[in-house]
């Protein structure tokens, strides 16, 4: 039986949100690892979880691109790191929307 037009968008939407998701997460895992302490220090999940507020567990599972975040909670990576925002979304990009694009027209400023 053929999926419906609905039900195939959705499967790409999630397999989209996955590979972004995996793909920010090294993104993490790279800064955290390449970054250090004023001690010297490699950054521990520890650390980062105590100067950003949130759960070092979260901060796990974001490494790993198996839990989503807020805009506020990769403001707060992003300033932990001192990085910018291309270093922290590098490779994160939407198949679909450039897919659309094709057949839309790309948007006007």
């Amino acid at each position: 039986m053929a999926k419906t037009k609905v039900r195939k968008e959705y499967e790409d939407k999630i397999r989209e949100d996955s590979a972004v998701g995996k793909t920010l997460g090294g993104n993490l895992r790279r800064l955290r690892k390449s970054s250090k302490t004023s001690s010297g220090w490699t950054i521990s999940f520890a650390w980062l979880a105590n100067l950003t507020a949130l759960n070092r567990t979260s901060i796990w599972r974001f490494e790993r691109g198996q839990s989503g975040m807020t805009v506020a909670t990769l403001v707060r990576l992003r300033e932990a790191f001192g990085c910018s925002w291309d270093d922290l979304l590098k490779g994160c990009e939407s198949n679909i929307v450039k897919e659309r694009k094709r057949f839309t027209g790309e948007l006007k400023r």
